[in-house]
């Protein structure tokens, strides 16, 4: 995989556990659980983020980053929330907060760590080079 695609692809995993750890945390806050009612709640906003992806404005490139590719993952998000809450079915709404904020802090994880995935993508290709010639 070439750096940049690389790069692109752990953004986009970003945004998709932000979006995830905000909607946990925010249902846990209005006090509810994991149970079915929220599960299917995400559900939904899953599916009505994957039938609107393509009618989303075209925002374009904002600092070397195609948001719009982001805007149309957004769903992944959503989806990671309801299959997140199905495996803690019977959560209370402090137990959803924490999972909520262990998404969030995989998220964070993931972004400080980006530009060593960039460094190990650009040493493997170096390594391959190198034992080509």
């Amino acid at each position: 995989m070439r750096r940049r695609a690389l790069v692109q692809t752990t953004a986009a995993l970003t945004v998709q556990l932000l979006v995830a750890s905000a909607l946990l945390v925010g249902a846990s806050l209005a006090d509810f659980g994991a149970g079915l009612p929220v599960i299917a709640a995400f559900a939904a906003a899953s599916a009505a983020l994957v039938a609107v992806r393509d009618r989303l404005p075209d925002v374009g490139v904002v600092v070397g980053h195609d948001v719009d590719r982001y805007l149309a993952d957004l769903w992944a998000g959503a989806a990671a929330a309801a299959v997140t809450a199905l495996v803690l079915l019977g959560a209370t709404p402090g137990e959803l907060q924490a999972a909520g904020g262990l998404l969030g802090l995989a998220a964070m994880l993931n972004h400080f760590l980006r530009p060593f995935y960039g460094l190990a993508a650009d040493l493997v290709a170096w390594l391959r080079r190198a034992s080509t010639a």
